[in-house]
């Protein structure tokens, strides 16, 4: 879910067979055993980012279309936010689900405003 053409395939299947969307719970997700934030390298972040944080992102703009032609819908994320302990490797977890919690309440006002004109 972390590139377009696979969050579109995915969007294009989902309409085609229910012709809309009524709710999107933004849960895609990976932990991986990792080292500390600061220890990872660049690559590493970026996949993280990349599935944690990115397929959300892209995940609620194609559903946006869809709950947007249907007049309602919503969005949610998964779990409360806590920084764990260092050997839990949960750093980068918690990193990008912080960003998907604001993403999802920002979208949450664009969407309100948009849809109540």
């Amino acid at each position: 879910m972390g590139k377009s053409d696979q969050a579109a395939s995915l969007f294009q299947a989902i309409e085609g067979k229910f012709g809309k969307l009524d709710i999107l719970v933004n849960n895609v997700g990976t932990n991986l055993l990792t080292p500390s934030v600061a220890e990872a390298d660049e690559g590493l972040w970026d996949k993280l980012l990349e599935t944690n944080l990115k397929s959300a992102f892209l995940a609620s703009s194609m559903a946006y279309k869809l709950m947007k032609k249907a007049g309602a819908g919503r969005s949610s994320t998964s779990r409360p936010l806590r920084p764990g302990k260092p050997q839990e490797a949960w750093g980068f977890t918690v990193v990008a689900k912080a960003g998907l919690e604001m993403l999802t309440k920002v979208l949450a006002l664009e969407w309100l405003r948009t849809t109540s004109r």
